[in-house]
């Protein structure tokens, strides 16, 4: 039997849940967040869930492994 090789790609997009007191106390934290400052788990009551999944793969990158 042979091996084979081929690229291919994940994508997972998650959507986030959390609590703030303000609308701004909210973007405050996602920007801390979006510039490593902190990581979302840090956030009060952060949940997620995967809201969409896609596959791409590239049959023209086939190639046999030797």
């Amino acid at each position: 039997m042979a091996t084979f090789a081929i690229w291919y790609s994940e994508v997972e997009t998650f959507k986030g849940y959390f609590e703030a007191e303000t609308e701004e106390q909210a973007l405050e934290l996602i920007e801390k967040v979006r510039d490593g400052i902190i990581d979302y788990t840090d956030i009060e009551g952060w949940e997620s869930y995967v809201a969409d999944y896609s596959l791409d793969v590239d049959p023209g990158t086939l190639k046999p492994v030797n």
